[in-house]
């Protein structure tokens, strides 16, 4: 193999060289992205140019991201002095309109100049002004790289000071903001957490999904919070229980995005869902199948206290050539019962509406959804914990009918072993009867 070394005049002339609009659009990426008679050509023609560099990383993102870059290119050609309005929300009833991005501008920075009458765009990089953690309402749907800071596990065995260990763990460095998977670990944060309760608690959550893998960082698809009830309405959105007028909303149409880019670079990605992500996940996996087609077998899923149906979920990643890994679903958590429509009859409604308010209150170990699901014993000790002692007694009596039924744990043994005699037979009728009642 020859090669020759490129003199420095030539790598600056490169760089520097300016691409017309139709030139850029030559690029996969650019050319079929965007239909022939979309009139967002007709709006760049003649009147945009990129630098090497700023073609060089539209062409580098997803469909989503490089679509709103072009938006924002479109805003500049129309007025160039135009004031900016990136930080603005949406405001009124637009913003019940989901598929709508909910801020005046997207979240990275178009460095232009105009010279003899064309724009032309010099870089494209991210506006860290707007990203990062800034509280309920102001944060955006990213990707973010999350470094662990220790090696501090969830496991079987909790103590009251769990909770401030993992937040200690996976809370020493601030997020960083990526435009592309490159771990191998990558997660979805449910309802009502900002950046970085979604940071600590998702760290947790992929390091017990992937307990065999020595997890250092991963990749956070970062669903922001708007407050309870408009996080509640774009999960009833997402679900179909409100009318469509035309997609889903932003954030599923940005990880559909987000998993054909993986997909297409070959790019193994082990993903953990949790709560409202659970949700995004199954419809992102749903309408990346619809507009790409093919498979996503790149991917792999293991999902944690579902706000989706198990059914669905699990349907929709079978179509796409996704392996579920794992469900983890605490019988006592309200949100795969109730809104995951997996326990709405019998003792699993009973469960659940006696936990809601743990679901609701400020304490992630007292509640069964927050923490990843070890078992009923676990969740025992969590409540044991906590102070819930009430809560930790019925939690108890269900845990001694489970392990009975199972053999596994202490009663189990201690059933396996009385089994032949008439008091054990007796225990099994009681148990076999209560099961029959759904308790």
């Amino acid at each position: 193999m020859s090669h020759a070394a490129l003199s420095m005049a030539s790598i600056t002339a490169a760089a520097t060289q300016l691409l017309s609009w139709d030139q850029a659009c030559t690029k996969p990426e650019l050319n079929q992205l965007l239909a022939k008679g979309d009139p967002r050509h007709s709006q760049l023609h003649g009147k945009l140019q990129l630098t090497h560099q700023a073609c060089q990383m539209l062409c580098s993102l997803n469909d989503f991201d490089r679509k709103q870059v072009i938006n924002e290119l479109v805003q500049i050609c129309r007025d160039p002095n135009a004031p900016d309005i990136a930080r603005e929300r949406t405001r009124g009833w637009r913003r019940l309109l989901r598929t709508r991005y909910p801020f005046g501008g997207y979240h990275y920075l178009i460095k232009f100049a105009v010279v003899g009458g064309s724009l032309v765009v010099d870089e494209i990089y991210f506006d860290y002004k707007l990203l990062g953690a800034r509280g309920v309402g102001q944060e955006r749907n990213a990707l973010y790289n999350v470094e662990r800071a220790g090696s501090v596990r969830m496991t079987e065995s909790v103590d009251a000071n769990i909770v401030a260990k993992l937040m200690a763990d996976w809370g020493g460095t601030a997020p960083r903001p990526i435009h592309r998977i490159e771990t191998l670990h990558a997660a979805v944060n449910g309802m009502l957490n900002d950046l970085n309760k979604a940071a600590w608690l998702m760290g947790t959550h992929v390091d017990v999904a992937y307990a065999q893998d020595q997890i250092s960082s991963y990749s956070l698809f970062h669903n922001p919070s708007d407050g309870l009830y408009e996080d509640a309405f774009e999960s009833a959105w997402d679900k179909g229980y409100l009318p469509r007028r035309r997609s889903y909303s932003h954030n599923v149409n940005h990880l559909a995005a987000v998993l054909r880019d993986t997909q297409q670079r070959g790019h193994q990605t082990r993903w953990v869902v949790h709560s409202q992500g659970a949700i995004i996940f199954s419809k992102a996996v749903r309408l990346a199948s619809q507009i790409y087609g093919g498979s996503f077998a790149c991917h792999k899923v293991s999902v944690h206290g579902s706000g989706a149906s198990i059914f669905s979920l699990r349907q929709a990643c079978q179509l796409a050539g996704i392996e579920v890994v794992a469900v983890r679903n605490n019988p006592f958590d309200p949100v795969p019962n109730v809104f995951g429509c997996s326990g709405l009859l019998g003792s699993g409604l009973a469960r659940s509406l006696m936990c809601v308010d743990l679901v609701a209150g400020n304490n992630p170990l007292a509640s069964p959804h927050t923490l990843p699901f070890l078992g009923l014993r676990t969740y025992y000790h969590q409540l044991k914990a906590s102070g819930n002692h009430v809560r930790a007694g019925v939690v108890k009596g269900y845990l001694v009918i489970d392990e009975f039924r199972s053999g596994y744990g202490p009663v189990g043994q201690a059933a396996a072993k009385a089994a032949s005699s008439r008091m054990g037979q007796a225990v099994a009728k009681v148990v076999n009867v209560a099961g029959a009642l759904g308790l």
